[in-house]
């Protein structure tokens, strides 16, 4: 019972075939962990039908108990598979014991080997209460719950528990601000399919209907549905009453005892929303339109619990599963801390997630500068398992965390507020986003990587808003004065960005009245029928304070320039090309780009991505542009223009200094991601994607550093900076100014022997400001050349590149041989393999570079004689990695790639060696 939290250690189980519940002692079913049963199981298995295959599926009709428990070895997966499609609840925890009313009821489950293995990131990290399939987050439901009449003579039916979604999606994006997730009718101008669920009524008589809705565009009530009961439709038209979110009453209706059907009918296709709907015969009975007295109605007439319960405590909380949150919650367990990792989202990845879809940008736009660490080992994975294909990191997140037996995930979780002792935080309050079920998680220290800086504002930390003046920090790219404009997000959908399909005919579009008014003269140059980042809404509109305002806005301008490319655009061959295509979806996910950004004892600005040198704390890197985006939006009518110029280049990779991802005034509080301690400018270059998994993963580093040492992150880094920087760097991220040395590496004074080295020199000559190299036959070599600080001539990092390049004259297999100047005592080592930072990352993504090592063994003696067998890789997929052994004497070691994924050399940047314990 309650779900995949308290089976983590069952996750062997989970990838393997799904369980049959019965006393262990049959042929065939092994018994892997122990399960809780009646005393006579035998009796019990008699008076239990055996469920299988859609038989299974039809009694799936109520939240799922489960635990994990014998393993059927043999039987194939389809049954499960079925099972699982037949479904018409789409319940995702269906593993393991189901109990109807018993979680001891012995009943076999369903078989699922293929299916399982291949969704075991999502078994991880979206099914503790309700889940989704990784790859397809748009069918998110809620567990479904039986409406009962908690309060007397009133029904009160949340939207998001409907038994039949429909058309309709289940939205949670702004649970926290108006108290519940709600149902949402995507259409594109055609109604969506109704929204059904049943309810038992166990007493007839006259039911007054409310129903909880928004009108989202008040000036024209775009949003339009109804209510039907028993197939008779409620006379009110629902979503046009001007008012935000509200209820209203739709009319009353005699009901007998007995079942009764409600559906909701969209009737515009124009994204109505339902939050709830309620059914009372007391007529003195009136929902609360907001607030704690909502909350409080809620809990009483769904019988939700009103008791927060107490889910642990734990050495780090993060607080934010995306780019930032993941990469820290990884780092943080590797390093031996016990890990809650809380996303208020599904799936893992923010905004790189399968909801969204974001591309990795990061320094890959400088050559060689390409992120490592955790980031680069997510991107390798993916590409992996990619085979050309287009996958997302949600899937590799998960899987990545899946394998940290120290992390504990808390999927559909947003934290909503903070409770203190002095000035640390203690805990954090949380509540599911389908169950609305409150919860506390304690900690040590905590991670605000939510983006928004939620966790820090709760706090009472510093923290900054919009865009500062000029005379703050002095930067060019500043306004004269402060504002409160904010980079706008944009509409995304995944990698399903809008879907346009084409027809045989002209399809005409009238754009609706409601869709946002584009200025007199606007135009914007296209590439086809592409819905582009671009497609901003201005900066002023806060999305802390009204993040639905903000989605809604996207969605009135995505209409708006639909229409425009359909009717007004003046490029004729645009115009053409849209009239024989119709607009079919829309995406209602805001990829989001800023919101508060939290104070620390330095604020990163301007001047620091354009600086020569390096501050001394630096604990990883940024590149990307200072980009700001347009504060206008589409409102500005000539788009990519003047803004463009006030967002520079940053000419050279810069450090990220380590002072501006912790709060300056809460003593144990790190921030990773958009809501570290910069200016509206300096974000500009630390926001992307890749840039925040390196302040992530530092952050998670330092923090399992705090807990060793008992210190603060602000002591941490006066007293343990170098200790830091070093563990990163051994962790393959790229710290500048960092010189890579490190006392604890065995072989830092070793020789090295190789059984072949490419050789070759580079013809180097400058023509108009470029430099341009001729690479001899056979590979490409990087030369050595002096560091001109700006200017056009790219160079390795650190001045000089490392690494060792087989002949690709000479076939593989080739080696490499470190040896020590006697022998020592080792438990570990690390070989960092190429794979290509030349290349940015979002190139990376569909298929290996070829310069990796695909196929290696890793071999050590004692004596210079006898050689044993350490590691043998046959589908290597890191960059990094690591072998850990028993403590033995090591005098060399030996490393050979047998195969790369295409190139004709072995590449190797590093070999060290470790005597460590385990963390």
């Amino acid at each position: 019972n309650g779900g995949f939290r308290d089976a983590a250690l069952c996750v062997p189980a989970i990838t393997a075939h799904l369980c049959h519940l019965i006393d262990g002692r049959e042929a065939g079913w092994p018994r892997l962990v122990e399960a809780q049963l009646p005393e006579n199981t035998e009796a019990a298995k008699r008076n239990a039908p055996y469920f299988d295959g859609v038989n299974f599926a039809s009694l799936i009709t109520c939240p799922v108990a489960f635990t994990v428990g014998y393993i059927d070895t043999v039987a194939p997966p389809h049954a499960g598979y079925a099972a699982y499609n037949a479904c018409p609840a789409k319940e995702k925890a269906i593993f393991g014991s189901i109990g109807f009313g018993h979680a001891t009821s012995p009943v076999e489950g369903v078989r699922a080997k293929s299916w399982l293995s291949e969704r075991s990131a999502s078994a991880l990290c979206g099914r503790t209460d309700g889940g989704v399939d990784v790859d397809r987050p748009w069918e998110l439901r809620a567990p479904r719950c039986a409406v009962q009449e908690f309060r007397s003579g009133v029904y009160w039916v949340e939207a998001e528990n409907f038994g039949d979604y429909g058309g309709w999606l289940l939205d949670t994006q702004f649970a926290h601000k108006m108290g519940s997730g709600y149902l949402l009718a995507p259409g594109v101008g055609k109604p969506c399919a109704a929204a059904s669920t049943r309810i038992d009524v166990t007493s007839g008589g006259l039911y007054k209907i409310w129903v909880r809705t928004k009108d989202w565009v008040p000036e024209h009530h775009p949003g339009q549905f109804a209510i039907e009961v028993n197939g008779r439709r409620i006379g009110k038209t629902l979503g046009a009453s001007g008012r935000d979110w509200s209820w209203e009453q739709a009319g009353e209706i005699e009901l007998s005892p007995g079942a009764a059907e409600l559906r909701l009918v969209d009737l515009s296709g124009a994204y109505a929303r339902c939050d709830a709907v309620v059914l009372s015969r007391d007529r003195s009975f009136v929902p609360a339109d907001g607030g704690e007295e909502l909350e409080r109605q809620r809990a009483v007439c769904t019988g939700t619990p009103e008791a927060i319960e107490e889910a642990g405590s734990y050495d780090l909380v993060v607080i934010g599963g995306g780019p930032a949150g993941v990469p820290a919650a990884i780092a943080a367990a590797r390093h031996g801390a016990r890990v809650a990792l809380v996303n208020d989202r599904p799936v893992l990845g923010g905004n790189i997630s399968s909801e969204l879809g974001v591309l990795l940008n990061g320094s890959g736009w400088h050559p060689g500068y390409r992120e490592g660490g955790i980031i680069e080992e997510a991107v390798l994975a993916k590409a992996s398992a990619a085979r050309g294909r287009v996958l997302s990191f949600s899937r590799v997140f998960g899987e990545m965390v899946a394998a940290e037996t120290n992390i504990t995930v808390f999927p559909n979780t947003r934290v909503v507020a903070v409770e203190k002792s002095g000035e640390a935080i203690a805990s954090v309050l949380a509540r599911n986003t389908l169950t609305r079920r409150r919860t506390r998680l304690g900690g040590r220290l905590f991670v605000d990587a939510t983006g928004d800086g939620w966790i820090g504002y709760f706090a009472g930390a510093k923290f900054m808003f919009g865009r500062e003046g000029y005379r703050a920090y002095r930067e060019s790219c500043a306004p004269e004065e402060p504002d409160l404009t904010t980079m706008s997000g944009c509409l995304l959908g995944g990698y399903g960005l809008p879907r346009m399909v084409e027809r045989d005919r002209e399809v005409p579009f009238a754009t609706p009245k409601w869709a946002w008014p584009l200025p007199d003269g606007f135009y914007r140059k296209s590439d086809g029928l592409r819905f582009k980042w671009w497609l901003e809404h201005p900066g002023i509109l806060d999305d802390c304070k009204d993040p639905e305002l903000a989605r809604d806005s996207l969605l009135r301008i995505f209409f708006a320039y639909w229409g425009w490319m359909k009717n007004e655009t003046p490029d004729a061959k645009i115009r053409a090309l849209a009239a024989r295509h119709e607009l079919v979806s829309l995406p209602y996910m805001n990829g989001r780009r800023e919101g508060m950004r939290l104070v620390g004892d330095y604020v990163f600005t301007e001047h620091d991505a354009l600086a020569k040198d390096d501050l001394p704390d630096s604990i990883g890197h940024t590149g990307w542009a200072l980009d700001t985006h347009d504060p206008l939006g589409v409102d500005n009518p000539k788009g990519n223009g003047s803004w463009r110029l006030k967002s520079p280049e940053v000419p050279r990779p810069v450090g990220i200094p380590y002072r501006i991802l912790y709060s300056t005034n809460v003593p144990n509080l790190f921030m990773a991601g958009r809501n570290i301690s910069a200016s509206h400018v300096g974000l500009g270059t630390l926001r992307v994607c890749a840039t925040c998994a390196v302040m992530g993963q530092a952050v998670g580093t330092a923090a399992a550093g705090c807990l060793r040492h008992g210190v603060s992150p602000r002591e941490y880094g006066r007293r343990y900076l170098e200790e830091l920087r070093r563990t990163l760097h051994r962790d393959d991220q790229f710290v500048p100014g960092f010189d890579g040395r490190d006392p604890a590496n065995l072989a830092a004074d070793a020789t090295v022997a190789a059984t072949s080295e490419m050789e070759g020199h580079v013809a180097a000559k400058v023509v108009d400001g470029a430099l341009r190299t001729l690479p001899p036959d056979g590979g490409d070599v990087k030369g050595i050349i002096e560091d001109t600080g700006f200017g056009y001539v790219k160079h390795a990092p650190d001045g000089e590149p490392k690494g060792w390049v087989s002949d690709p004259r000479c076939a593989l297999p080739q080696s490499v041989t470190v040896a020590l100047p006697e022998k020592r005592t080792a438990s570990e080592i690390r070989i960092v393999f190429d794979s290509n930072f030349y290349l940015p990352k979002i190139w990376v993504h569909h298929e290996m570079p070829v310069t990796l090592a695909k196929s290696y063994k890793v071999e050590a003696t004692a004596d210079g004689v006898h050689w044993d067998g350490i590691a043998d890789v046959r589908q290597n997929v890191r960059r990094l990695a690591v072998h850990r052994f028993p403590s033995r004497e090591v005098k060399a070691v030996r490393v050979t790639v047998r195969e790369t994924f295409g190139d004709a050399s072995a590449r190797i940047f590093e070999i060290g060696m470790w005597n460590v314990s385990e963390p």
